[in-house]
């Protein structure tokens, strides 16, 4: 490879990783927290590629008297083909992993990375009952599993993440989490089956880029009406309860947890698709 291919390769790669840097493109491969990084990349890229070009054309100047006629440093067509991958990556349209990488990966019982305890304690006071004919209270103050939560309940405005809601879901043996009115936001996977009123509301978890990606996944049962496109994206409000599950299993036995679903809102994919633990 010549010195003026690399630098051209350079001003190449560099530019490409500039324009998915400003145009947050890159958030579809790897996490927020990389976007310094790869701004100066990109910069530091083009700036090497660019004084390489000059610094070798002003050394062939120099050198062009010396050269027997005939003799060419022009760069050869197999040089140019490897811009080409570099050229087809900035004009194609970036897609973070979807439903095709979730029906190809196994749900597996959720690491704890919070404080399941504290979880707990920040959940709405009372959000387990729900005002008006239906409300079940505890006489001890806990929060009581709930199958027969009236439609047209008022549900709580903030969203969990899907990581916290399995962590609850796995790790508090209290149940705590039944019948809390929760917001859930992830894409669609279609259940196993084919089954009417249900899907999976997926989301991945990155630690560094997709290639690390796991799997967040949790069933949505009751959907009314007809479900979601497969990939769109879907705020769901509903309620968990352990007396309904239908004990989906995932090959290493997992249990995936599953809501209650009241409501089921399309929504615009956000600009960070993926879960990461810089959140928590």
């Amino acid at each position: 490879m010549s010195q003026r291919f690399a630098a051209l390769l350079a001003v190449v790669t560099g530019v490409l990783a500039l324009r998915m840097t400003l145009s947050m493109d890159f958030l579809n491969f790897i996490k927020a927290t990389m976007f310094p990084w790869l701004l100066l990349s990109g910069v530091v890229l083009v700036w090497l590629g660019v004084y390489g070009w000059v610094r070798q054309q002003s050394k062939s100047q120099g050198e062009a008297t010396a050269c027997s006629p005939g003799h060419s440093h022009s760069l050869s067509r197999a040089a140019w083909l490897l811009v080409l991958p570099v050229l087809f990556a900035g004009l194609l349209e970036p897609a973070p992993l979807g439903s095709f990488a979730a029906q190809r990966q196994t749900v597996q019982a959720p690491r704890q990375f919070s404080d399941v305890g504290a979880l707990v304690e920040s959940l709405p006071a009372g959000a387990s009952t729900v005002s008006g004919e239906g409300a079940v209270s505890n006489s001890a103050g806990g929060r009581q599993p709930r199958s027969d939560l009236p439609r047209g309940a008022v549900l709580t405005d903030g969203e969990m993440s899907l990581l916290k809601f399995m962590e609850i879901t796995y790790y508090d043996e209290s149940e705590a989490l039944a019948g809390v009115p929760i917001k859930l936001v992830g894409f669609v996977v279609p259940a196993p089956g084919g089954q009417g009123g249900e899907f999976l509301l997926s989301r991945f978890l990155i630690n560094c880029c997709a290639a690390d990606a796991t799997l967040m996944q949790a069933g949505v049962l009751d959907v009314k009406g007809k479900l979601p496109a497969q990939d769109s994206w879907v705020a769901v409000t509903g309620y968990w309860d352990p007396e309904r599950q239908k004990g989906r299993r995932t090959s290493d036995g997992f249990s995936i947890p599953e809501l209650i679903a009241q409501n089921v809102e399309p929504i615009e994919a956000p600009q960070e698709p993926y879960l990461s633990l810089a959140d928590y």
